[in-house]
């Protein structure tokens, strides 16, 4: 839900979680936030979520590259 909230909360999430404020009449909390979130992703068509997944994978991808191919990493490279 991370990467799809990165990707597309201010153009397909924000407006479902003021409307839900509205509704309730409370302030938008984290948990009310990733609720409707989850809800909005389950309902995309599969090419969003196909965007969602590849975005992830190559998210992963440098992730791994920057590992250093597993070698035992210093504190201060932890910090970089």
């Amino acid at each position: 839900m991370e990467v799809y909230s990165k990707l597309y909360y201010p153009d397909r999430v924000a407006s479902a979680v003021a409307d839900r404020v509205n509704v309730l009449g409370e302030r938008p909390s984290i948990r009310m936030i990733r609720e409707v979130t989850k809800e909005m992703y389950e309902g995309e068509e599969e090419e969003i979520k196909a965007a969602v997944v590849a975005e992830m994978e190559a998210t992963a991808k440098v992730t791994m590259d920057d590992d250093h191919d597993g070698d035992a990493r210093t504190p201060q490279q932890y910090q970089e």
